[in-house]
């Protein structure tokens, strides 16, 4: 049996979880597929601090342009010059990473990791998409930002906050 659970595995995906989950229910645990079921669950915990750390750097992504974008480029501008889908993008990402925390309130603890895996790919992602609108005498690198995130995790979740 081992054998063909592990095949259904393989082959069918889908079919292999609905499988599972009906031997759980009739609690015959003696033919789960126990090793593949195992990792399974270990890979669903992977799952939100890799949700998380997506929100956190569309939010830092989108920060660092508007942050650039009226410091930088157009010092004196109203916000939100040229901003406005930045800033709705930044509210998606601050309400989804809030709904992550309310249902997985541990990842609090891993803010701060969490933060700076996600700073530096957005720094990235930054210059990249802001070179493409800049001159190349104005081109920018990672060196153009902060080392580390100059923001607290309160404030790039904060609603109301902008830098």
């Amino acid at each position: 049996m081992q054998n063909s659970k592990n095949n259904l595995y393989v082959t069918d995906y889908y079919q292999w979880t609905q499988q599972q989950a009906e031997l759980i229910r009739q609690r015959r645990f003696d033919q789960l597929d126990l090793n593949n079921l195992a990792e399974e669950v270990a890979n669903m915990g992977k799952s939100e601090p890799r949700s998380l750390t997506s929100e956190l750097k569309t939010i830092l992504l989108h920060l660092l342009k508007y942050d650039y974008q009226t410091r930088k480029v157009n010092p004196g501008l109203p916000a939100p010059y040229d901003c406005r889908d930045w800033l709705d993008s930044i509210g998606r990402a601050r309400d989804d990473a809030k709904d992550i925390l309310t249902d997985t309130p541990s990842l609090k603890r891993q803010q701060d990791k969490l933060t700076a895996t996600a700073y530096k790919r957005a720094k990235i992602l930054a210059v990249k998409e802001m070179n493409r609108y800049l001159l190349p005498q104005q081109q920018l690198t990672c060196r153009s930002f902060p080392m580390e995130c100059p923001w607290s995790f309160e404030q790039i979740i904060d609603e109301d906050w902008l830098p």
